[in-house]
């Protein structure tokens, strides 16, 4: 009797151990994945959440970690389910990773996960999937996985479970399998950075394409079948890793190598007085494919723009393709420029811009918001573009201003002693009977930083800077400019540049940030 009390006693500890683990890992799962929704800081969530109907409420769970705590609470707090449909459909179009064609890679992706997490780990608990489902949705489906059985004795105990094997991200999560049959995360996903850490095992209990179709598969993970370990992988140079904390999920359109591009918007009036914005674009030459074309290196590059309004209504598309022939030599650093021009009216937007290498099927994508502010004062000055040269244009240039061809710089960065060259126009300028303007034109360079001398940092006065005088005929003035960078170091600093009409008196300012490198 003695040995059989003991014998419970000894069960009833083991249970509680084992309650307790599992406890511990659904704590560690919270934490393990930061989810954006977890914030509870937003007042009255409950109440909000209660208002969601029964088909919104699944939506919301969906979407909730993706989103974070601003997004939540704006989401939550609109006042019908009409508000909220349209929310949802602009919050897609903002993640969109091809914001200029029709496809929206990224919530089809998400959408096909939320569905294999509901069939494949459903849970009768909110929100329909257990700690795996979670992960799938996050990280897409694993490239292996392994089981683990339960192993439990008077001396040791190990819980059945899972572990993940991710390809990309290098990453591997474990789960275990607690005491009311739920799969919980048993720690942080671990991610490897370096050679030689980690392999895959050499028999896992399936591969990601035995669990779903190959085109799910393929979709879902760059990776169906595994066929080499973490040690033959090169580092893949993203920034996943860096920012998965503020964005704790990723899709397979993140993993994909992209083209490095640069970008401006710049705006400008036409002689009918319509507003003409010109998104400039810059690609690296040696970053993007050539291939023999008649006998001849070719790269194409294909520039996309989208226009949207405030409510994600398409007003405007436009696109230029960027061709270049080489020659035999592998192509140096040279960037090549490209020009889209839209026709917009004074409001707020988003732009969508992507620039697609044609051969090696690399893109660069991006969004941003742009205002264009109704004209109002006099005078008044288009925005500054920089160019990496101006010159006198012949007939049918590309990148012509009037007589002058200014060929864009939206990267803006000047290497010493090359000088800055920039162009803006002014607008409103007062006449005399014979319509000539008189006006001044005044610039400083502001540096954003501290100059370095050896080890010390050392505020560096505004010593760059010039003014002039000068007159034209008309109201509308083109002006180009050049400045030396003798006086200037590494680093980034700000062009300021203000215009005064000779004859009113009256100002008008424009600014914008460059950089500096040796």
């Amino acid at each position: 009797m003695g040995a059989a009390a003991t014998e419970i006693a000894r069960g009833v500890r083991l249970l509680f151990v084992v309650m307790k683990c599992g406890l511990i890992c659904g704590i560690l799962f919270l934490a393990a994945l930061p989810s954006p929704a977890s914030a509870q800081a937003i007042q009255g969530k409950d109440s909000l959440l209660a208002k969601l109907s029964p088909r919104e409420y699944p939506t919301y769970c969906e979407l909730q970690m993706l989103m974070n705590p601003n997004q939540i609470r704006e989401y939550l707090t609109l006042p019908n389910a009409r508000e909220r449909s349209k929310w949802i459909e602009r919050f897609w179009v903002g993640l969109d990773p091809t914001p200029t064609t029709e496809a929206n890679e990224r919530r089809n992706e998400h959408e096909r996960r939320v569905l294999l997490a509901r069939e494949r780990y459903a849970s009768h608990k909110a929100p329909g999937w257990d700690s795996r489902g979670e992960v799938l949705i996050r990280y897409g489906v694993p490239a292996q996985v392994t089981k683990t059985d339960v192993d439990i004795s008077p001396s040791s105990y190990m819980l059945s479970g899972e572990t993940w094997h991710y390809v990309a991200p290098r990453m591997v999560v474990q789960f275990e399998r607690n005491v009311a049959g739920e799969y919980v995360c048993s720690g942080d996903p671990v991610f490897w950075f370096d050679k030689g850490l980690y392999a895959v095992p050499a028999e896992p209990d399936y591969c990601a394409d035995e669990l779903i179709n190959s085109q799910v598969a393929e979709m879902m993970n760059p990776f169906p079948r595994l066929e080499y370990n973490f040690v033959d992988m090169p580092m893949q140079e993203n920034e996943i890793y860096r920012n998965l904390e503020k964005r704790p999920f990723v899709h397979s359109c993140d993993l994909k190598e992209r083209i490095p591009c640069y970008f401006d918007v710049t705006t400008f009036r036409n002689a009918d007085r319509s507003l003409r914005t010109e998104v400039n674009f810059e690609v690296p030459a040696n970053k993007i494919g050539f291939f023999d074309r008649e006998g001849s290196r070719v790269a194409d590059v294909e520039l996309r723009v989208l226009v949207r309004d405030s409510t994600m209504r398409k007003i405007a598309f436009a696109g230029d393709q960027i061709r270049v022939t080489a020659s035999d030599s592998p192509p140096g650093s040279t960037l090549l420029p490209g020009q889209v021009t839209v026709h917009l009216k004074p409001g707020r937007y988003r732009i969508g811009l992507e620039a697609y290498d044609s051969h090696s099927r690399k893109r660069a994508a991006f969004t941003r918001n742009l205002e264009i502010a109704p004209e109002s004062g006099s005078p008044r000055m288009s925005d500054i573009l920089f160019a990496s040269s101006i010159r006198n244009a012949e007939p049918g240039s590309k990148f012509a201003k009037g007589n002058l061809q200014v060929v864009p710089h939206p990267a803006r960065v000047y290497r010493i002693p090359f000088p800055i060259n920039f162009y803006f126009e002014i607008y409103g300028l007062d006449t005399d009977k014979e319509g000539k303007a008189f006006y001044r034109v005044e610039y400083r360079i502001i540096p954003l930083e501290k100059k370095r001398w050896g080890p010390v940092l050392q505020e560096a006065p505004v010593n760059v800077g010039s003014a002039l005088e000068t007159s034209g005929y008309g109201s509308t003035q083109p002006q180009r400019l050049s400045i030396a960078t003798n006086e200037l170091w590494e680093g980034p600093f700000r062009l300021e540049v203000t215009v005064t009409d000779r004859r009113t008196f009256k100002t008008a300012v424009q600014s914008a940030k460059f950089s500096i490198i040796k």
